[in-house]
């Protein structure tokens, strides 16, 4: 299946997504040589409790001590000796958190001690990507045909030779256009923009999962034939 490797690569995963982590690493603890093949974006400060009504909560730690262990129980979860990225999962507080916490001067020092390769932050404001982007290498940020806000910190990645991942590709599905493919026209979107290496998608239905890659692998198309991207 080449478009595997042509156009998805990369598993994102948190501790609040459930059972997300013990899935990956059983996956790739029956398949030799699969961990290989995938690049994967873990996270660390939000954990996500299940309640007796069976709906759950989540809350949020970004100590230093809870960081340390969250990547440790990560490793261990994913089967794993090391993360590509790390993430830290945000509240919607960006910048309290990166100026109170030291959040991400711990992850540069796991980065160091070869634990992750990259640091980064899933922020949910301007303010708060274009200070993570200052001390780490990516921001995850909210970027779709709705909502075109966060436009700024892509910008700044661009100027500052960083990576920039885009959540909410989709705006949670409730992207649409008359007369025109939403998912085509979101991903066209997305990619236009340089700093743009990766965009995440979810779904559950692999038909889904199919026309998606094909509206990818078009826009991918389409960009790498732009002249105004040639030319940049």
């Amino acid at each position: 299946m080449t478009w595997r490797t042509s156009c998805i690569n990369l598993l994102d995963t948190a501790p609040a997504y459930g059972t997300s982590e013990e899935r990956l690493g059983t996956l790739f603890a029956r398949h030799k040589g699969l961990r290989e093949r995938w690049v994967i974006c873990g996270k660390v400060g939000e954990e996500f409790s299940a309640t007796e009504d069976g709906q759950g909560q989540s809350y949020f730690d970004y100590s230093e001590q809870h960081i340390r262990f969250s990547v440790e129980r990560s490793l261990k979860r994913l089967n794993t000796d090391v993360i590509e990225l790390m993430l830290i999962h945000s509240n919607g507080e960006d910048c309290h958190i990166i100026e109170q916490s030291g959040c991400l001067e711990v992850l540069a020092a796991l980065k160091k001690e070869g634990k992750i390769l990259a640091s980064g932050m899933s922020t949910k404001t301007v303010a708060g990507g274009i200070a993570a982007l200052q001390q780490a290498d990516v921001a995850m940020v909210t970027y779709n045909l709705n909502e075109r806000g966060e436009k700024p910190v892509l910008d700044y990645a661009q100027s500052n030779s960083k990576g920039i991942f885009i959540k909410k590709a989709f705006a949670s599905g409730h992207a649409c256009l008359a007369g025109e493919d939403p998912v085509l026209a979101s991903l066209k979107l997305v990619f236009a923009h340089p700093a743009v290496s990766c965009a995440i998608v979810g779904t559950i239905n692999p038909n889904h999962l199919q026309q998606n890659v094909a509206a990818c692998l078009s826009a991918l198309s389409e960009k790498s034939t732009s002249p105004a991207l040639e030319s940049s």
